[in-house]
Parts: C-alpha cells; structure tokens; sequence
C-alpha cells in the first residue's frame, strides 16, 4: 500500500494534471500538530488523523479514506495560480486552521436558515477546514420542523460525515459547533481534531475555539443528548428535549461560555449536513 505521503504526492500530481491550483497543507498539519517530543507528537497525529503516524503503510483507515486523504484528491478550488504550493514558511508560522484559502465565501444551501443571517453562515464556513468551504449545506434536522425528538436527530444524521450545529438560545445568542463525524448515539467520545466550537454572542462577529491538544474528548452523544468537549464539563450540551443546554469552559477547546448563561433555553436548533450535491425534493 502506498505510505500517506506518496498519497498526498500523487493528489497533488493529479489535480496539477487537471490545471487546478491548491495548496499542500498536509505538511502544514502536521507541523500544528507536532507536539514537544515524538510520544507526543503521534498522540496528537493520532486523535487528529486517526492514524499512528504518517509514515503507515497499512491500508488507511476509515477516518482517513474518508477525512483528510481522501477528499484531498475532490479539491479542486479554482483559484489564483500564483498562490504558493508550498507551506508556510518558519518565519510565518502556519495555523492549523486559517489559510491561504481562509476567505469569507457564502454555501449553497438547501433551504434558508431560521437561526443564523447569510452573514453568520458565511462567517461560520469561513472557519471550516479548507476541504469543506466548498461543500452545499443540506439542512438535515430542524427542531421548528421536526419537533424535539433526539431520536429523530440522529436518526436524519446517521448517513451524514460532516455536519454545522447552529443553535440559538432565548436571549438572541447564536452558537454551536462543527462535526467532522456522524453525530450519533455511541456512548463514548468519538470526533476528530477538525471539531471546533463557535459563537457570534448576539452580534455578526464569530469567535471560533479549536482543539488545544490537551485531551482528545471532542463529541459525546447518548439517548440524554449530546455534548462537545470535556474537563472540567462539557464546552457545549444539548439535553434529549432539545430545548436546554449547557456551556462552561473546557480543556479540550478552551472555550468560554457560548451562550447568553451557562444554562440556557434553546430558542431554535438546526443541523445542516455538509454535502457535495443537494438533494432534490421529490
């Protein structure tokens, strides 16, 4: 089997090929990642990747095939053709999630949003790793339309791979969280490093909060709802009802509290589906 980098090498000889421009961030990544020492650094490439190291020769796993690798050759942005191909260099140090391809760009979506303005959206796919900026935004649970049935939530999500949480409490107060992996009933924590948690406050303004590598406790669901995040308590949690939740700081994104309070009552809740095509109403 190919290693993962001859992988990265051979799409980006292909998307060279078909005349697109792109940049490698595969490397750029990886030096993010990179913790002080080597046990480190493959606990971090681990919980990002969901591989020991880069160098494995095994076939990818699933997280792989599907995550980073595997859309990579699908990318094909169309853009200035004197943006670099190489990473950042060290004296411009790269960040994990904003990059040359970090701009302010608007999704096709599937249908207009009841929580967040264009704006916000816009705002929210702007912070998206760079595989997903492109993608349409497939609404997927809605609590206006479908009711508060968590069942039914996971249920409309279990053929879902990406998905946007927009929340919006009582007090006017927009947040939620991005999830690169099926939100579904699991009983333990399961995610990615690619998990992040967001919130414009009451304003048009995001305030984005990644992984900060200090544990790998990214999603949690179960039939009492569903949570992002851990120690001391969730970042984000979303009880069964589907009409409160709770916000309080946490290691795994440092975040603040997202909401108006750390208890609050949710106003509206809508999960949209990151896909390459909408679907079209029968």
């Amino acid at each position: 089997a190919q290693t993962l980098r001859e992988s990265v090498v051979a799409a980006q000889k292909e998307l060279q090929t078909n005349s697109a421009t792109h940049v490698p961030y595969f490397d750029v990544v990886e030096e993010n990642v990179r913790g002080a020492n080597e046990a480190e650094m493959k606990a971090n490439y681990k919980a990002f990747f969901g591989i020991e190291r880069r160098e494995e020769t095994a076939t990818p796993p699933k997280r792989t095939r599907r995550g980073f690798l595997g859309r990579l050759g699908k990318l094909l942005l169309k853009r200035d053709s004197s943006l670099p191909l190489d990473p950042p260099t060290e004296e411009a140090p790269p960040q994990m999630y904003s990059n040359a391809f970090d701009f302010a760009c608007t999704p096709e979506l599937s249908c207009p949003s009841e929580v967040a303005t264009e704006h916000q959206i816009s705002q929210i796919a702007k912070f998206l790793p760079t595989i997903y900026k492109t993608k349409a935004w497939q609404l997927a649970y809605s609590r206006s339309r479908s009711g508060t049935s968590l069942s039914l939530l996971y249920r409309n999500l279990r053929d879902t791979r990406e998905a946007v949480l927009i929340i919006k409490d009582s007090e006017r107060h927009v947040f939620g969280a991005f999830c690169p992996e099926p939100l579904a009933a699991r009983m333990e924590y399961f995610g990615s490093g690619e998990t992040f948690l967001y919130s414009f406050g009451s304003g048009e303004t995001v305030d984005t909060f990644h992984w900060t590598t200090k544990n790998p406790f990214f999603i949690y669901a179960d039939a009492d709802g569903f949570g992002f995040g851990a120690d001391p308590g969730f970042g984000l949690f979303i009880d069964k009802e589907l009409l409160k939740g709770h916000s309080a700081q946490c290691q795994t994104f440092d975040n603040p509290v997202l909401a108006a309070s750390r208890d609050f009552d949710i106003a509206k809740l809508e999960i949209w589906a990151l896909v390459d095509e909408l679907e079209v109403p029968n």
